[in-house]
């Protein structure tokens, strides 16, 4: 359902002007905005709109995210919106994060890292309160485990494949792929061990 007609006439409103005159001029805004719930998405998608800069839009629960989701796509399809996930185990428990997990907040760390004032691109970042207090990196650490491939660049395969799963760090050292708690398959376990020339 595309309700994109609407956000013109919250863009006419004199409230509005004055966030977005705020928000320009990167004012503190002073008092909460208390909107209901049903509001939030469309002042996001207005805002992005409107700064051309990301706007993050947290919620109370990550199941929340979904319709937040489909809410901002109605209020501004064209809209990008990118989910900041927040991983399954808990801060203290040493479960590892699933790959969708891992995946969506690596792309919005990159989507921030990048410079994008020059296309002028609004979006809205979504987040769950439970996803924005569990860390993943420094901005030092995301850094320096950054490699930038350059056009023309000519680099050696093995080479980068072994740079690159030196710097993740998400795999299971080989003196521990036997460990029953990795659950590391048969095919797997092959596979390095051939990589690695234990074979």
């Amino acid at each position: 359902m595309d309700l994109s007609s609407l956000v013109g006439s919250v863009r006419r409103a004199p409230s509005y002007r004055d966030l977005l005159r705020q928000m320009r001029r990167q004012a503190s805004i002073e008092e909460p905005l208390r909107l209901p719930r049903s509001a939030r998405g469309l002042l996001a998608a207005a805002l992005a709109t409107d700064l051309e800069r990301p706007i993050l839009l947290v919620a109370s629960r990550p199941d929340r995210l979904l319709t937040l989701q489909e809410e901002l796509g109605s209020w501004a399809p064209g809209l990008r919106t990118l989910t900041y996930a927040s991983p399954n185990p808990l801060f203290y428990e040493k479960e590892p994060w699933g790959p969708r997990t891992i995946h969506q907040r690596i792309e919005v760390l990159c989507d921030l890292a990048l410079d994008h004032r020059s296309s002028s691109s609004g979006r809205v970042i979504l987040a769950a309160a439970k996803g924005l207090i569990t860390r993943t990196l420094s901005p030092a650490q995301f850094q320096a485990h950054t490699r930038v491939l350059r056009r023309g660049e000519t680099i050696r395969y093995d080479g980068l494949l072994a740079e690159l799963l030196d710097k993740n760090q998400l795999y299971v050292n080989l003196s521990e792929i036997d460990d029953a708690q990795f659950k590391v398959s048969k095919e797997d376990k092959a596979l390095n061990k051939v990589f690695y020339g234990e074979a």
